[in-house]
């Protein structure tokens, strides 16, 4: 990410790159440095765009809270940062919540979300089956995991 933000300094995907870095574990939580990117981002990214990237860079700073132990900035974070489909229209806000509300611990919301993001793209249920990844492991073992995908079928 870094590499490519020095090559290509106005690409705004660099910027979005480093932001979901901050969801890992082995990277030093920086809330200052997570605002500026998100800054960075939005800033970078088309005109007609801005809007929802700001809402978007919003719910990955959220990540550098969670590791930065401050939770309820990062739900208070999240809740401003959500957006009707006028805004979000695919409604991957939704998904990037779940994500971050699976690593707060919040499962209730995690779901919740989730079953907003699948209402828009029922097709992506097909892939809960092949979901294994450390972002969903402590989803797949609650019982709304499958029910998750029958309800979108």
């Amino acid at each position: 990410c870094e590499e490519g933000q020095r090559r290509f300094p106005n690409d705004y995907r660099f910027a979005e790159c480093q932001l979901w870095l901050f969801a890992l574990k082995g990277v030093k939580p920086d809330v200052p440095k997570a605002w500026a990117l998100r800054e960075r981002y939005v800033k970078l990214s088309p005109p007609q765009l801005q809007e929802f990237r700001q809402k978007r860079g919003q719910m990955l700073v959220a990540f550098a809270l969670i590791r930065a132990k401050l939770p309820d900035s990062a739900r208070r974070v999240m809740l401003a940062a959500r957006a009707d489909a006028s805004i979000d229209n695919n409604r991957e806000l939704p998904y990037i919540e779940s994500l971050a509300r699976t690593m707060l611990g919040d499962k209730n919301e995690a779901f919740e979300q989730l079953t907003v993001y699948l209402a828009k793209n029922p097709q992506q249920a097909r892939n809960l089956d092949q979901e294994v990844s450390w972002w969903t492991r402590d989803l797949r073992s609650d019982p709304r995991w499958q029910q998750l995908k029958a309800v979108t079928r």
